[in-house]
Formats: C-alpha cells, structure tokens, sequence
C-alpha cells in the first residue's frame, strides 16, 4: 500500500479472559459494520480496509489518522488554554454527527 494504515487488534490481556471469544465477535461485528458505515466516506470515520486473522488474532485494517491523542496530550502538556479547549470542543462537535450514525448503526 502506499498510503499509512493502522491495525488494530483486541487488547492482548483480553486474550486470558473467559469471554475472549464473545468479544472476538465483537471486535468482528464492529469491523463488518464499520465497513458497512465508511462506504459512505463519512469525514470523521475511519475506512475499514480490510479484516484478517494471523494466529486466531482478529486485525482490523484502517486507515491512519494523524494526530495525537487527547489523552496524552494533556497528560504532556497539562491544563489546556482556553483557545485551545475550545478548538478541541468544536472538533467534537463536528464528530457528534459521526457518533450519531455509529448509534443508530447499532454501535
């Protein structure tokens, strides 16, 4: 490929739990009905390239959004200015309306 791609695969510590292969079919659920959503190129949801198993892992191949983490950029950084906050609201409020098609998508 030759664009960046990120795979995600369920928590490794999850692999021990008794219900792993309940939230296997969870993790399968949500790749199928991702993919279902981002045919419709919604702008602030992530393009499911492809799903695959290597070693009974399931791996979700999507696409790469760069950025850091909200998290961790706190963590660094500490209390944000006011300015700041509210570019980080308004984006969030430009994701209500992704989040509001994942609901009713039954995610």
């Amino acid at each position: 490929m030759n664009f960046p791609v990120v795979i995600k695969t369920p928590n490794s510590r999850l692999c021990r739990d008794a219900n792993y292969p309940k939230y296997v079919e969870g993790f399968r659920k949500e790749g199928r009905t991702l993919a279902k959503i981002s045919q419709n190129h919604h702008p602030n949801i992530v393009r499911i390239i492809d799903f695959f198993e290597e070693d009974n892992l399931p791996c979700l191949v999507i696409d790469f959004v760069k950025g850091e983490n909200l998290y961790h950029l706190i963590k660094n950084k500490g209390i944000l200015s006011e300015s700041t906050a509210i570019d980080y609201i308004k984006q969030i409020a430009d994701v209500a309306d992704a989040l509001s098609v994942c609901h009713q998508n039954g995610l």
